[in-house]
C-alpha cells in the first residue's frame, strides 16, 4: 500500500519489510511556489521549484516501487524576516499537506477548500491605440503575470485580445477582498503599468460582476494543472 507522510521538523516512521520507503522528496503544493515567488526567492537555490501533485508523485511511486514517502518542505526555507508570517505560512503548508496525506489514505481526492466571500471580481474593457498595440500588449502581460506572482490577494489578472478586434482588450480581475485589490493599486508595478499606459488607453471602462456559480473556481485553477 502506498503512503504519503508530511514532517517539517521531527519525524519518526517504521518502514514495513520488504518494502521500499523514500526518506527524502518533497511536497511543493502551489501555494509555497507562490509564497517564494511573492519574496522574489524563486531562484534562490539556482532554479525554480518545479510543479508538484500528489498524483504525478504517487505515479513515480508505483513506476519506482516506492511503498511510502516522506515529504519534506523544500529550500528555500519560509523565513524573510518576519516569524509572526513564517508561522502562519508552515501552519498552513502543514493542514494543506495534512489533508493530501489523509485523502489519500482514504483514496479519495483531497477537497478544495476556499472561501469566496468578499472576492472583489471584475472586466476591465479596454479600447488601445493602434498605434501602440504592441507595446500595451507587453505591459499587460507583465503587470497580470507579477501580481499574480508577488501578491497574495491577486488570484487573478488575465488579459485577453479579441480576435477580429486585436485593439479591444478584456481583463479579468480577481481579488481576495477589497483590501487587497487597495493594495495592488499601490504596488510599484501597477503604479508603473498604469502611468506608462495612460496615453496608450483610447477608452476603459471597469465593470464589477458576481460570480454565479463560485463553488467551481477552485476546481477550474485545479484543471489547469493537469
Amino acid at each position: 500500500m502506498r503512503r504519503l507522510t508530511t514532517i517539517f521538523l521531527l519525524c519518526a516512521a517504521v518502514t514495513v519489510w520488504a518494502q521500499v520507503t523514500d526518506w527524502h522528496c518533497h511536497a511543493i503544493p502551489d501555494s509555497y511556489r507562490e509564497l517564494v515567488a511573492r519574496h522574489g526567492a524563486s531562484l534562490d537555490e539556482g532554479f525554480p521549484l518545479p510543479r508538484w501533485s500528489e498524483d504525478n508523485h504517487l505515479q513515480l511511486m508505483d513506476e519506482a516501487g516506492i511503498a511510502t514517502s516522506v515529504l519534506t518542505l523544500p529550500a528555500p526555507h519560509p523565513y524573510w524576516g518576519d516569524i509572526e508570517e513564517t508561522k502562519r505560512e508552515v501552519r498552513r503548508l502543514n493542514e494543506e499537506c495534512a489533508r493530501i496525506v489523509e485523502s489519500q489514505k482514504s483514496g479519495q481526492s483531497p477537497k478544495v477548500e476556499s472561501n469566496m466571500d468578499g472576492l472583489i471580481i471584475r472586466i476591465a474593457e479596454i479600447e488601445v491605440h493602434k498605434k501602440y498595440l504592441d507595446e500595451y500588449l507587453a505591459a499587460a502581460h507583465n503587470v497580470g503575470a507579477t501580481s499574480v506572482a508577488q501578491e497574495e490577494g491577486v488570484i487573478c489578472i488575465f488579459p485577453m485580445q479579441v480576435k477580429d478586434k486585436p485593439t479591444t482588450i478584456r481583463i479579468v480581475e480577481i481579488y481576495r477582498d477589497e483590501a487587497a485589490y487597495q493594495a495592488h493599486l499601490l504596488t510599484p508595478h501597477f503604479l508603473e503599468y498604469k502611468q506608462g499606459t495612460l496615453h496608450m488607453v483610447r477608452k476603459l471602462r471597469l465593470v464589477p460582476v458576481e460570480a454565479l456559480a463560485p463553488e467551481a473556481m477552485p476546481l477550474i485553477f485545479e484543471k489547469l494543472k493537469k
